[in-house]
């Protein structure tokens, strides 16, 4: 399992896979919603697309927007509202597999890779939730060498 996800930069680092457009566009269909009701039943149905087989990684990304909104909306606190509706929002989706933690890896990765390059991701979804701490944490520290020799 952490091969597969250690490929997955290997594979992105070819400038090929970058997608800025798509992932402005992305950006740019997400935006702050006043009322917590009905930002979190958005949450919740970005949330329960996480699950499906159909661009997930772009519904991950999708998630990213969302908690940079929380994060403009507060500074101090936004990270921390942001979790408390995904865990909202993952219970009103029905979601009992770990859908934060996914989301926090998938997001973790995120920021080692080419923008857009989520696109071409193919590493399973359980992937994500079924791989225990120590093996993650070594897959960030592989990133980061990799970032180091790099530069």
């Amino acid at each position: 399992m952490a091969e597969g996800i250690k490929s997955l930069i290997m594979k992105t680092k070819d400038y090929r896979y970058v997608n800025v457009d798509y992932d402005d566009n992305l950006k740019y269909k997400i935006n702050w919603i006043d009322s917590e009701e009905e930002r979190i039943s958005v949450l919740s149905d970005t949330i329960s697309l996480t699950s499906g087989n159909d661009n997930i990684y772009q519904h991950y990304r999708s998630l990213d927007f969302w908690k940079k909104l929380y994060i403009e909306k507060d500074e101090e606190n936004g990270e921390k509202n942001f979790k408390v509706d995904f865990k909202k929002a993952a219970h009103i989706a029905g979601d009992n597999t770990k859908s934060y933690l996914r989301y926090t890896r998938v997001s973790k990765i995120y920021d080692y890779l080419p923008q857009g390059s989520y696109l071409t991701i193919n590493t399973p979804n359980s992937h994500w939730r079924l791989i225990k701490k120590d093996k993650f944490d070594e897959i960030i520290s592989y990133f980061n060498e990799m970032i180091s020799e790099n530069n």
